[in-house]
This record gives structure tokens, sequence and C-alpha cells, in this order.
């Protein structure tokens, strides 16, 4: 870290408290921080339970990276799941989400 700037440790982000940049996450990944509020509402207008697909911009990169190891780029919730929770902390949101069984098709990983 030049000359005194904070380092995180083992290369584990800082809590967002203590961020500069005043976001409810912290950056990871040479990726912008993650306004944790904005993603809170956005999943809730995606249905209950929501539908996540990688081809949706408003998803950081991050998720819409793993959403591609479904078929078809979509994780279906169902019966069961739960609204996005915020930590009191505001650093970690969650996602308490039940998946719909789904086929997978041959040729797809």
């Amino acid at each position: 870290a030049p000359n005194g700037a904070l380092k995180p440790v083992n290369d584990q982000p800082f809590p967002a408290d203590r961020a500069e940049t005043g976001m409810n996450a912290p950056q990871t990944g040479g990726q912008p921080p993650v306004d944790l509020e904005a993603l809170r509402a956005h999943i809730l207008t995606l249905g209950s339970p929501p539908t996540l697909t990688s081809v949706d911009a408003q998803l950081p990169d991050s998720l819409r990276d793993v959403l591609t190891a479904f078929p078809h780029g979509t994780l279906q919730g169902a019966a069961g799941s739960g609204p996005p929770e915020i930590d009191p902390e505001g650093t970690r949101l969650t996602l308490p989400l039940v998946c719909a069984s789904q086929e997978w098709p041959a040729g797809t990983s």
C-alpha cells in the first residue's frame, strides 16, 4: 500500500463502513461497489419469488457470471423463497431463494 494507505488483510475487502466510496458494499475484484439498497429494490421488482437472469444489466457482474451456469442463464425462485435482506452492518445482501427444479439440456454445463 502506498505511503500509509489502508490495505486489506489477505486481499479481503474492508467493511463498507470504512470504504471511502460511502457505498453499501465494498469494492471487490476490480468491480465498482454495489449499492445493496438499490440491488434489493431491483430484486423486489423481479417477481415473488424472483427470477434472476444473466442478461439483467442491473445485477452485479459477479452475480450475472454465476447465473450463466444455469440453463438459459436463468435462476427461478420457487414457493418458500424470501425477500432479499441486508445485514445490519449494510455489507451483505442475502436472498433466501428456494430454487425451482430445472431441466439441464444436453450439452450444457
